[in-house]
C-alpha cells in the first residue's frame, strides 16, 4: 500500500490509493482495451513474481516491462476458458472498497497503524474476501 503514497508523507489517502490502482490497471492492460483478461492478469503476476525473486536472490533486474498483448482467447468446447474480464472502473472500485475496509477510523487516510492491522488480511482482501474480523474486546487481552 505504501507504493500509493505519492507525496511520501507516510499516509495514504483514498485518492492516492485509487490513483495507484488505476496506474496498476494500466500496467496490466497489455492490449489497452480497457479491460483485463485472465491472461493479462496472469502474465502480469508472473512478471512481478520473477522481478521479486530476482530481488530476493540479489540478481535484481529493472522492473519488468508490461507483458505483451495476449493472443485472442480461443473458446473451448464448453465456452471461453479466459475467465471474466475486469473493467477499469470495476478494478478501481474494488481498490476503493479495500481502502474503506482498511480505514478503521474512516478519516479517508491510512496511517502506519491501520496498514499494519490490515496486513494479515491483505491477500484475502485482494481476492474479494470478507472484511477482517473486529479486534477482540479490551478485557479479553
Amino acid at each position: 500500500m505504501m507504493r500509493a503514497d505519492a507525496n511520501h508523507d507516510g499516509v495514504v489517502t483514498r485518492d492516492e490509493a485509487l490513483a495507484e490502482a488505476g496506474a496498476r490497471f494500466d500496467a496490466m492492460d497489455a492490449n489497452h482495451d480497457g479491460s483485463l483478461s485472465a491472461a493479462e492478469r496472469q502474465a502480469f503476476r508472473a512478471s512481478m513474481r520473477a522481478h521479486w525473486r530476482g530481488q530476493m536472490t540479489g540478481n535484481a533486474a529493472p522492473p519488468p516491462a508490461p507483458p505483451a498483448p495476449p493472443a485472442p482467447p480461443q473458446p473451448a468446447a464448453g465456452g471461453n476458458d479466459d475467465g471474466p474480464a475486469v473493467a477499469r472502473a470495476d478494478y478501481v472500485a474494488r481498490a476503493g472498497m479495500r481502502f474503506d475496509r482498511m480505514d478503521a477510523n474512516h478519516d479517508g487516510k491510512l496511517d502506519a497503524t491501520e496498514m499494519a492491522q490490515a496486513r494479515p488480511y491483505g491477500r484475502r482482501g485482494m481476492r474479494g474476501g470478507d472484511a477482517p474480523p473486529p479486534p477482540p474486546p479490551a478485557d479479553a487481552q
